[in-house]
């Protein structure tokens, strides 16, 4: 089933199973949701490295890319959460080494 308008990657469909959130490429980019039942897409924040975000029932967990550095290293990186409810990312801590693929969160939130 064809969900998204202009394509997507990385998709990730939070417990209620009524939206699936997603980037627009494989790589550092704004996270989107669409509506499983079909309706339009909505930038929802961003951008979020590649493959560095994760849903949960209440939000988006995230890591907020810093500016580039030495060698293309990045500095100033954090695991920011986006809460459905409030509508706005809160840093939760800097990180100082980005994880080489993906993003996941226990289930106790540790």
């Amino acid at each position: 089933m064809h969900v998204t308008h202009e394509g997507g990657a990385i998709p990730f469909e939070p417990v209620d199973g009524k939206t699936v959130y997603h980037q627009k490429k494989p790589a550092a980019s704004d996270v989107w949701q669409v509506p499983v039942a079909g309706g339009e897409e909505t930038r929802v924040l961003g951008p979020a490295g590649q493959l560095q975000f994760a849903v949960v029932a209440d939000g988006i967990y995230f890591i907020e890319l810093g500016p580039p550095g030495y060698a293309g290293w990045t500095k100033g990186n954090s695991l920011k959460f986006f809460s459905f409810a409030k509508g706005t990312p809160e840093k939760v801590f800097d990180i100082k080494y980005l994880p080489q693929i993906g993003l996941s969160v226990a289930p106790e939130r540790r």
